[in-house]
């Protein structure tokens, strides 16, 4: 698992990832969509709202576990 720094690598447009996210004074993990250079919550697989908190960066790599 690689943290990307978004503000110096592109991303892929139509695609969830797993971001860090800083509001207030909170951060938190979230799932979000990126679409035309735009953050959007995911809710059950659906894109919902936009975000427009602080995105720090997001997860590479990140494995998936099915058992």
């Amino acid at each position: 698992m690689n943290w990307i720094d978004i503000r110096t690598q592109l991303l892929v447009f139509d695609q969830h990832y797993v971001v860090s996210i800083t509001k207030n004074n909170y951060t938190f993990l979230a799932i979000a969509h990126f679409e035309q250079n735009e953050w959007f919550y995911v809710n059950e697989g659906e894109k919902r709202d936009r975000i427009n908190d602080r995105i720090n960066g997001c997860i590479d790599n990140l494995a998936i576990y099915i058992r």
